[in-house]
């Protein structure tokens, strides 16, 4: 570890530690239909996501996210399918059992079926990022500044069974007080989702597995003068996840997951390697 250019010490609480935890989610959507036969609808959805740690709290972390916003069609004599759906939205996170900021902001999403097999989903976001210092986190208004992110996916039905994914994305956030925390982040992904009859039970609902790959590279304006003032961070990221899920029934899934996240920085501050494993059940209502 690097403080102000020279190597420090952590104290034993402060380095990488396995541990367990727990981890909740929940997602409602609305959508109310204008009744006017082109797909118009107000769209409204609410998730709340919990990750809670039994001895390490400070990676305990809390989201709270609402958007709302109408989609319609457009261009329906040249696009069988193709809504645009501008929104607002806001949000809270928690960190280390403590507000780490709220938000605000707005953004649009096109949903356009290109052929019969290739769909592609874009959204623009703007979001206004309002940290404020803490007795927990004391220097956290240095993180307070506007973000704007662009994201596109391609999905691809290979097969019946199959479904092939691409992402690729861009954000740029910019720091109210602080040039060393305003960076620039681009990523790329892939996917494959396969689902297949349940070989155990006979339950007639099939089984499927998701794996997913990434890769982000994050640049960031100018060094930190606190940790090393004479080196500029840049990072990348790769990102690795498999998910099995299983079906008890329409609604119940039970789901096993495996992740595996190393990032690579040129200030050693913020390189680390994580290696997770999660279990749980989800119920759709």
């Amino acid at each position: 570890m690097l403080l102000f250019g020279s190597p420090a010490n952590l104290n034993q609480q402060a380095t990488g530690q396995p541990d367990w935890g727990t981890v909740g989610s929940l997602q409602v959507r609305h959508r109310y239909d204008f009744g006017n036969q082109d797909k118009g609808a107000l769209e409204t959805q609410f998730t709340a996501y919990g990750n809670v740690q039994f001895q390490q709290w400070q990676a305990n972390i809390m989201l709270l996210d609402l958007t709302s916003g109408p989609r319609f069609q457009v261009f329906a004599d040249t696009f069988e399918d193709f809504t645009l759906k501008p929104f607002v939205t806001g949000g809270y996170v928690f960190v280390a059992n403590s507000t780490y900021y709220g938000s605000w902001g707005g953004g649009l999403e096109s949903n356009i079926l290109l052929t019969n097999r290739l769909r592609n989903i874009s959204v623009g976001v703007f979001r206004r990022q309002d940290n404020q210092d803490t007795s927990y986190l004391p220097t956290n208004s240095q993180y307070r500044g506007n973000s704007m992110s662009v994201n596109t996916a391609f999905q691809f039905e290979l097969a019946p069974t199959i479904m092939l994914f691409a992402t690729g994305s861009t954000q740029r956030f910019e720091a109210d007080l602080t040039a060393s925390q305003s960076y620039w982040l681009y990523g790329v992904g892939a996917g494959l989702a396969f689902r297949f009859e349940d070989p155990l039970f006979r339950s007639g609902l099939p089984w499927s597995i998701n794996f997913t790959a990434g890769e982000q590279w994050w640049s960031y304006d100018q060094p930190d003068p606190v940790i090393d003032p004479t080196t500029m961070r840049y990072q990348n990221d790769t990102i690795l996840n498999i998910v099995l899920s299983v079906p008890f029934d329409d609604r119940t899934t039970f789901s096993l997951s495996g992740g595996r996240f190393v990032r690579g920085a040129t200030v050693s501050n913020y390189g680390f390697e994580n290696n997770s494993f999660m279990f749980g059940v989800s119920w759709r209502f």
